[in-house]
């Protein structure tokens, strides 16, 4: 099973990718911390792959509607690290939780 870390930089790479390949800079904005949005659609995905994959659909979304940035927020506990992506104009929450072992 890969570490948190590996994970996280799998998400942040993959994320990084797409941007670069969109001829985006700053389009994502990484943060830790916690997501909240009661307004919002929310999407549960259950792998690092499928997370990053809807970061990309919101990414060109964003790009249709100007609909930018995506806000990319991280939480790790002692025992699980999550994503959230936020498109707070289209008020869509991407989530990505994973129950860890360290």
């Amino acid at each position: 099973m890969p570490t948190a870390e590996e994970i996280e930089n799998r998400v942040i790479e993959a994320i990084s990718r797409a941007e670069e390949e969109l001829g985006l800079s700053g389009a994502v904005v990484f943060v830790d911390g916690t997501a909240s949005c009661s307004q919002c659609i929310r999407i549960e995905v259950s792998d690092p792959d499928s997370f990053a994959k809807a970061v990309v659909a919101l990414l060109r979304q964003g790009i249709a509607t100007g609909a930018l940035p995506i806000i990319v927020v991280k939480r790790r506990t002692t025992t699980s690290l999550s994503f959230y992506a936020l498109d707070i104009v289209n008020n869509v929450m991407v989530t990505l939780e994973l129950e860890m072992k360290y």
